[in-house]
């Protein structure tokens, strides 16, 4: 019952983000032994002490973006966060203090639906754990002001699980040989059921985009290191690599985030789930370079991803989720929580959200009905990575990735055209261009086009195995084993009408279904070794040795085909995974960002709406707003939220107190809009 909750929390399809897994592990205090906040002391051994001298050097992310203060109020924590449902992998090292908790902030950002706690924890740790999982004081609170330790969140009791795990296990070099034997290249450890590599790690192929360069960047699913830096990614850092790099890439973690790996591969390893873990493509660091770090409070104040009181409804995430797809409506929720900080990224949105509002063309004005059909392509070839995904699933993906580039295309050609007709190039978004090529690339439209052309996309759709196949090329065994049906079904249909002719019955006594031959009620005497079945009145129905022995013969060939067709299917999963899924996963990502433009492009339509208009690179520091609104409270009053206007500048008036309740959108609030291009 504990392990099918497990599952049921790690692959649950909600609508606020995803289903994380979080696994954290709390930084030791000394040589080999780790007190709490109260000063109690817990001896770790002799390798956990190591890791521990190695952990305390790490680089932590403050929740400002700086390094964590040291201190007892302030012990770094490593978090790896996992959503097994989309392939999503986050990781860093954060702070867990009293005020102002990095910790916090990450369970208010990711909502994790699971927590695995590596113990022994901190005093403020657990207790901040425990208040998320419902069980401390203020979980049930609806609106506290303070840090890391004040009431309740209203994001409380939204972890479904805490589990609890003994760190040290986790420490020792036993550990680290199993996570260096899990990423080997030719290692096969715990993958998804029917993958046993989960992904693409032995194609080598550099994950760009979001795992290179942060939770709010633009780059999707570059292939060079180059391209991520040309894109704003960072290049090295941020997002892992395929094959043999991935070890390298993961020995390259902080200690506190290996430890925790170590721990969320084991964990999943139960559960079949592992495999999503092996591909470092899907990495993406805590706290991007490009993006504003929020704290905890700065989320829960400015009610960004949800109100005070917990709601989903009237936060600021709310009002921008326009977005046609479950995969982009996640990366948007991305967006919201880590907004970008970076002038020429932001400036890169802005502008693709502008050419977005105005359609100029009506391909682009279609994009969004176009992105509405498709499924959750993101999920769809994560279960396909792990092996789990079934004919019906994985063919309805294939397709849409297969049709999706028709309406893309057609896109990038306005697009295009509207570049070359133009006189500057602010006319014509590059970002927008190049989310457009990555989306209809002809490689992972090839891909779905290879993969479909040998499965019977007709049988696919009722998950029938047995028709599934329609290449003997591809899948010989499956041919044969169905040739070998055919032939005891014909053996059995040959031998009825002898048999029944030997015993005098004509051929219209004769069940072909059942391979019954029917014999008069009133029949004294049949031949030696037939077996009655039934009998009614008139007739009773028997089968002869012979036919006992072909049906046995029919079962076991029956038997043995559904399980090659299984076998097949594992094998074509775990081959699509191998030499397909960077492809795939790179052209979903750049639909994503698509759908999340789309969305912001929805919102700028709306009345009073405007593009923020940035300063200069080296300009004196400013917040100009003129006749600003609350957005949620604009939507929520009738008469509309009353218009005020602020200017704050380093050699002028540099703070100001604004009440009433437009007073909810300070400067932080500001940035964060400019950041999302409204």
């Amino acid at each position: 019952m504990e392990e099918s909750q497990g599952l049921d929390a790690l692959m649950t399809h909600g609508s606020a983000g995803g289903a994380y897994l979080m696994v954290v592990a709390q930084e030791q205090r000394g040589g080999g032994a780790q007190e709490d906040e109260e000063g109690v002391a817990v001896e770790a051994g002799a390798e956990g002490a190591s890791w521990a001298a190695r952990s305390s050097g790490a680089r932590r992310v403050g929740p400002e973006g700086g390094a964590a203060a040291a201190g007892p109020a302030s012990r770094a924590v490593g978090v790896v966060a996992v959503d097994a449902a989309s392939g999503d992998v986050v990781w860093g090292v954060t702070s867990a203090g009293l005020v102002q908790s990095g910790l916090e902030a990450a369970l208010l950002s990711l909502a994790p639906s699971e927590v695995v706690a590596l113990e022994p924890l901190g005093h403020d740790t657990a207790r901040l754990l425990e208040r998320f999982a419902g069980r401390g004081p203020g979980a049930a609170g609806g609106g506290g002001s303070g840090g890391g330790g004040g009431g309740g969140t209203g994001q409380c009791g939204r972890v479904s699980r805490l589990v609890r795990l003994p760190g040290g296990a986790y420490l020792s070099n036993a550990a680290l040989a199993r996570l260096s034997e899990f990423y080997a290249p030719s290692g096969d450890g715990g993958g998804g059921s029917g993958s046993d590599d989960g992904g693409s790690g032995a194609d080598g192929v550099r994950g760009g985009g979001e795992g290179n360069s942060g939770p709010g960047a633009e780059p999707t699913g570059t292939t060079t290191a180059a391209a991520a830096v040309a894109d704003g990614g960072g290049g090295g850092s941020g997002g892992g690599v395929g094959g043999g790099g991935a070890l390298d890439f993961v020995l390259s973690l902080p200690p506190l985030v290996l430890q925790a790996l170590s721990a969320a591969v084991e964990y999943l390893q139960g559960f079949g789930l592992a495999g999503v873990l092996r591909e470092t493509s899907g990495f993406r660091p805590l706290a991007g370079a490009q993006g504003l770090v929020l704290s905890s409070n700065a989320l829960r104040q400015l009610e960004l991803l949800a109100t005070t009181g917990g709601a989903y409804k009237g936060s600021l995430l709310h009002l921008l989720d326009r977005t046609a797809t479950a995969f982009g409506s996640r990366l948007l929720r991305r967006w919201v929580a880590a907004p970008l900080a970076d002038r020429g990224l932001i400036e890169q949105r802005l502008d693709a959200a502008q050419e977005l509002l105005a359609a100029a063309s009506p391909a682009l004005a279609a994009l969004p009905s176009e992105l509405r059909r498709l499924p959750d392509l993101e999920r769809a070839f994560t279960r396909c990575a792990h092996g789990n995904a079934s004919p019906a699933e994985a063919v309805a993906a294939l397709k849409a990735l297969q049709q999706a580039p028709a309406g893309t295309a057609a896109a990038q050609d306005a697009a295009r055209s509207a570049a070359e007709a133009a006189s500057c190039a602010a006319a014509s978004a590059p970002l927008l261009q190049r989310l457009l090529a990555e989306a209809c690339s002809p490689v992972a439209g090839g891909a779905a086009a290879a993969a479909l052309a040998v499965l019977n996309e007709r049988a696919a759709r009722g998950n029938d195995f047995l028709a599934l196949f329609s290449s003997r090329e591809r899948f010989p065994e499956v041919f044969e084993r169905a040739e070998a049906v055919a032939a005891a079904e014909s053996h059995l249909q040959g031998l009825l009408p002898q048999l029944a002719r030997a015993a005098g019955v004509p051929p219209s006594r004769m069940a072909y279904g059942d391979y019954l031959i029917e014999l008069p009620a009133s029949r004294d005497s049949v031949p030696q070794g037939w077996e009655k079945v039934c009998s009614t009145k008139k007739v009773s129905r028997w089968h002869p040795p012979e036919v006992r022995a072909g049906m046995s013969r029919l079962a076991v060939a029956r038997e043995t085909h559904r399980a090659a067709c299984s076998a097949a299917w594992a094998s074509f999963l775990r081959e699509f995974a191998r030499r397909h899924h960077p492809a795939c996963r790179a052209a979903v990502a750049a639909l994503a960002h698509l759908d999340a433009l789309c969305a912001l492009a929805a919102v700028a339509a709306s009345p009073g709406y405007c593009r923020p208009a940035l300063a200069e690179e080296g300009a004196a520091p400013r917040l100009v707003v003129r006749g600003g609104r609350h957005p949620t409270l604009d939507l929520a009053l009738e008469g509309g939220a009353v218009p005020n206007s602020l200017e704050l500048r380093w050699d002028g008036v540099r703070g100001a107190v604004v009440t009433g309740a437009w007073g909810a959108v300070p400067a932080p609030a500001a940035a964060s809009f400019a950041a999302l291009g409204i």
